[in-house]
């Protein structure tokens, strides 16, 4: 990863409109014949409760009842290769596709567009202090029928016995930066009881308004106590995944994983099972009725799927997991000119910028700051304060901006800039000759100079400082996989003086500081607008704080009708796969 830090999605600014339709605000609100429906609440604060009986949000109309049965055929976005299914020692997004339908957490997002989560092992759940969190095990919750589980209750005492080896290990070995491992920081110890046999104690160190959120996040999977063990012996076989999550790992075929249905747990799933082929040709085989769905990333798959399936396949946009991004080291020159990064700011006009690496301006939606796609904080664009940074509108008009504040700064006195690009991202959009040919005629100077080199180099020269610091250079390429949909965390850890990625990029300012310690303290989103709005005004006004997101990826989901999704699209979205139905009637059905 090029940086140290930590990152979350990007907002959608305010001159772009992907972000509503690529993450709606809904999840399936219900399923026919009586199968167990994950409920939106919001996560209560210290004296609240929260269970599947208490809506955050006005009913909608019943849907129709979705068929039981058959088989879905899912496409993976990433190569099915793992070093482990250890749920406490991977940081693999590839795992997540085995352990996101094969285990449980004990609370789940119902979505990526808010701060709301469903029951997962957790039946329901409440902070009676701001130092306690308690969590009801739902008592329908099994493991897997096949040894060391053999279809026993999911207990207290696994819970406990599970995130205990999670915070052990957060706090003990270097643990992959996916993980994030410094959220669990926070927590003390986990214990059962001591009010209920059924309740599982989260008990914290200091009040953490987010831990819903770790405890909901991509690897925050409860593990049998034995699977350890189990897993250090064959780590990489089917019969050691033993989980509670509504799918079992039945092994591979014809290069697919197979998955069965768990049927007698806490969340049975509608469908008998479903195959999950890795990332591949997507065309051939989803027009082949191979796959049910599919997610294409190259504009011209795009186009064949589309003469092939005609009107009748279903098509949505979907970001992708990981922004395009530059940071640059602020706390010496020359890039501790604020107008210098203001320029590049404006003249890597985003729309400009789409259209010329991807051939298409919606394939890339956008942003001033790093922050989680549709989450109330988005509204801070649209503050006054804030539109000032995103610019004027329209090219010519950002680019005559763009030219003032460069040559203001005395940018054309720096000399030749290079440009660092990553060797496994450049072929795949020629961004080396795209980027500083695009800056060059922006600003109208021949100052900017493409570089490819090895990720490793370009972490290692951004944890050094190298991109400024005198010298005239950063980076051009994809950051860090989204793993946390809280904005406010994702602030704070970027931005916050005493995060990772401040540190490394030399960024301090009292007032960002003061609002995102304000931030992280409020309990509530509507308490954050206040806070968050300061922050990121003041943010913009120092140069970014180091960090340009340019954009995000929006790449195109295909299925044919059969396939009716569980739920929305998200960063990892694999236990939603608990609602997915498909109509083994339909005449493209194949299991």
């Amino acid at each position: 990863m090029p940086t140290t830090g930590c990152y979350a999605p990007l907002v959608v600014s305010r001159r772009r409109i992907l972000a509503a339709s690529a993450f709606p605000a809904l999840l399936g609100a219900g399923c026919g014949g009586g199968a167990k429906t994950l409920a939106t609440v919001e996560a209560p604060t210290a004296g609240e409760t929260a269970a599947t009986s208490v809506p955050t949000v006005a009913p909608s109309p019943t849907p129709p009842p979705r068929p039981r049965g058959g088989i879905a055929r899912l496409q993976s976005r990433r190569s099915l290769s793992f070093d482990t299914f250890d749920a406490d020692l991977s940081g693999d997004a590839s795992t997540v596709e085995v352990l996101g339908r094969t285990h449980s957490r004990l609370i789940d997002y119902t979505g990526f567009d808010a701060e709301r989560f469903g029951p997962a092992l957790a039946s329901r759940w409440e902070l009676p202090d701001p130092l306690t969190a308690l969590f009801h095990i739902d008592p329908a919750a099994r493991w897997h029928d096949r040894p060391p589980g053999n279809g026993d209750p999911v207990t207290p005492t696994d819970v406990a016995v599970s995130l205990s080896r999670t915070v052990g290990l957060s706090l003990s070995e270097p643990q992959p930066a996916a993980r994030r491992a410094h959220d669990w920081r926070s927590v003390a110890s986990v214990a059962v009881g001591p009010l209920a046999s059924d309740t599982v104690r989260v008990s914290l160190l200091r009040p953490d308004p987010h831990i819903y959120h770790t405890l909901a996040g991509r690897f925050a999977f409860i593990q049998l106590p034995a699977a350890p063990e189990l897993l250090a012996r064959s780590p990489l076989e089917a019969a050691s995944v033993v989980g509670s999550g509504p799918f079992v790992l039945r092994g591979q075929e014809d290069g697919e994983l197979v998955f069965g249905a768990h049927s007698g747990g806490h969340a049975p799933p509608l469908l008998d099972g479903l195959r999950l082929a890795p990332a591949g040709d997507v065309v051939q085989r989803f027009l082949a009725g191979l796959e049910h769905r599919v997610v294409v990333e190259d504009r011209r798959d795009v186009a064949a799927i589309r003469a092939g399936a005609g009107s009748e396949a279903v098509r949505a946009p979907v970001l992708f997991d990981t922004p395009i991004m530059s940071t640059f080291y602020v706390g010496a020159s020359p890039w501790n000119d604020p107008r210098l990064l203001e320029a590049l700011h404006l003249a890597m006009d985003r729309v400009e910028l789409a259209t010329r690496l991807f051939g298409d301006p919606e394939r890339g939606a956008a942003s001033i700051f790093m922050l989680p796609p549709a989450s109330g904080l988005s509204l801070g664009l649209n503050e006054p304060a804030l539109q000032a940074f995103d610019g004027p509108v329209g090219l010519d008009a950002r680019w005559r901006a763009a030219r003032e504040r460069w040559e203001a700064a005395g940018g054309a006195a720096l000399g030749p800039i290079t440009i660092d690009f990553p060797s496994i991202f450049d072929p795949r959009y020629a961004a080396s000759a795209v980027v500083p040919a695009l800056l060059n005629e922006a600003l109208g100077v021949d100052q900017f100079r493409p570089a490819v080199l090895s990720y490793t180099t370009i972490s290692r020269k951004a944890a050094e400082g190298e991109y400024g610091n005198g010298t005239a250079a950063f980076w051009f390429g994809w950051g860090p996989q989204f793993n946390d949909p809280a904005a406010a965390r994702v602030l704070y850890e970027t931005y916050h003086s005493a995060g990772p990625t401040a540190r490394s990029l030399g960024f301090a300012n009292d007032e960002v500081d003061s609002a995102l310690q304000q931030l992280m303290l409020s309990a509530r989103p509507d308490e954050r607008a206040a806070p968050a709005r300061q922050a990121l005004s003041a943010i913009a006004a120092n140069g970014f704080g180091g960090v340009i997101p340019w954009l995000v990826e929006v790449h195109d989901a295909f299925r044919w009708p059969l396939l009716t999704p569980g739920g929305p699209d998200g960063w990892w979205n694999q236990h939603l796969d608990v609602l997915a139905a498909v109509d083994s009637t339909s005449p493209r059905y194949r299991a």
